[in-house]
């Protein structure tokens, strides 16, 4: 009676015009796990379509530096696995190219304490800003010329000590606010910024004149 091998045996299939044998079998046992034990490099960089299909992994990289260079020019939609900013900070974060930069995608916040003025930078975005200063301080937004958040990026910032907190916008940049407050309202308390235009941001959170 004929029955099914669990032992595998390599055919192959024959393309006349190349005059070619191509081996096209082998088996698989389904029952089994399987665990990659060993370093995997991809041919190609994987999109969110790709990894949604195949139920796959996606690329996985060290840091920001070690995916710009294997990555050189990404094509939109790629996605990776960043486990450490360049500085080595374990960040864990699944990155996606939006056609112009890197952005995060995981709902786990990236702290960052500031203690003096600061001008925001691409690395800011999707983070957390901890403002720790008995001083006031002031938070600027810079030119998209300077500094190109893609539209809808986002960053949080949280007032840890008495220090008053404000947000200031460079010539050319608009915030828009409720009743145009610009300051955190009070100690551990916060406020949202998020890009609608190239120059143009949106401010919300426990906010004062």
């Amino acid at each position: 009676m004929a029955h099914i091998s669990s032992d595998s045996k390599v055919a192959y299939m024959y393309d006349a015009a190349s005059e070619t044998w191509y081996a096209i079998a082998g088996v698989a046992n389904t029952n089994v796990p399987y665990t990659w034990t060993q370093v995997h490099n991809f041919g190609a960089v994987v999109t969110v379509n790709d990894v949604i299909r195949a139920k796959a992994g996606v690329n996985r990289f060290q840091n920001p530096s070690s995916r710009n260079a294997v990555i050189a020019s990404p094509v939109k939609g790629t996605v990776c696995f960043i486990e450490q900013t360049d500085g080595g900070t374990d960040i864990n974060q699944v990155q996606i190219y939006n056609g112009t930069s890197w952005v995060g995608m995981l709902d786990t916040a990236y702290l960052a304490t500031k203690t003096n003025d600061y001008t925001l930078g691409l690395a800011d975005a999707g983070q957390t800003l901890l403002i720790d200063s008995a001083t006031d301080r002031t938070i600027t937004v810079p030119l998209n010329s300077s500094v190109p958040f893609a539209i809808g990026q986002r960053l949080d910032v949280i007032r840890l000590n008495t220090g008053n907190v404000t947000f200031a916008a460079t010539v050319g940049v608009t915030i828009n606010s409720k009743n145009s407050n610009k300051k955190i309202a009070a100690r551990y308390s916060g406020a949202t910024l998020i890009k609608t235009d190239t120059n143009t941001w949106v401010l919300i959170g426990d906010l004062m004149a």
